[in-house]
């Protein structure tokens, strides 16, 4: 293993250790968070194959505290729609390019977000309509890019959806959904070394994040959802418009085809 291999796993132990308290205490984080370097380290296709492991973990790790707090009327449509969503998300991932997905599932996350307010002053969002469409969006959303957090957050907001139910609820939907991703794609090869400090990091943010989910004011914890989600959004966007227009690049050069 080259040392810029050993920077990114270390980087991708960071991020998954830090998405962990994130999803404590908003919700999501591990998929916002732990992606790109999981990507850089492994792949576009094998990071998000990975990436759906270690959320599921992340979700069976949390849920030893939050499983009270679950909303299992709200969680089970929302499951049950994203999971029959996500073969779509499968399917578009592997037929389409990575730039396209990504300008167009982060174009779909910030006109959400953005229209959180407008959508709260209304009965759609908390309709069986709204978390159905909600669900069907986020399954894919994370069927393509493995991330729907911001989705599922728009949704909480508009909804009036008090955070503690939230946060533990996406831990079920989370894990079922990644888990059914993960079955459909296949679980790449990954070395052992590289597993194990994934696991560590999944542990140490577990314990970090009891202590700081405790000690955070819930108004507070709402504002971070809200800035995570937005920060991801616009993350994943940029992503896709640097890779298109990169690509556009290349494609002009004389010689290239």
């Amino acid at each position: 293993m080259t040392t810029a291999d050993l920077l990114l796993v270390a980087l991708s132990a960071l991020a998954v250790l830090v998405g962990t308290v994130l999803q404590r205490v908003t919700g999501s984080g591990v998929g916002a968070v732990g992606g790109p370097p999981l990507i850089l380290l492994l792949g576009p296709v094998a990071g998000v194959q990975v990436l759906h492991v270690v959320a599921a973990v992340c979700s069976v790790m949390l849920l030893v505290n939050l499983w009270r707090d679950v909303d299992w009327t709200r969680t089970t449509v929302l499951t049950l729609t994203a999971i029959i969503a996500t073969p779509i998300g499968v399917l578009l991932a592997f037929t389409l390019p990575e730039p396209v997905l990504q300008i167009a599932v982060g174009l779909v996350m910030l006109a959400a977000l953005f229209t959180v307010e407008p959508l709260a002053r209304t009965r759609l969002m908390r309709s069986r309509l709204g978390i159905v469409a909600t669900g069907v969006l986020g399954g894919v959303a994370n069927g393509t890019v493995g991330q729907a957090g911001p989705l599922m957050a728009a949704y909480a907001v508009a909804s009036r959806w008090a955070l503690p139910g939230f946060v533990a609820s996406m831990q079920v939907c989370w894990l079922v959904v990644n888990v059914v991703a993960a079955v459909m794609k296949g679980v790449p090869p990954v070395a052992p070394e590289v597993g194990a400090v994934l696991l560590g990091a999944l542990a140490a943010g577990w314990a970090v994040s009891i202590p700081v989910a405790r000690a955070l004011p819930r108004r507070t914890a709402t504002r971070i959802l809200v800035v995570v989600a937005v920060a991801g959004s616009a993350v994943l966007l940029a992503k896709g418009l640097w890779a298109l227009v990169a690509a556009l690049v290349l494609a002009g050069q004389p010689g290239m085809t």
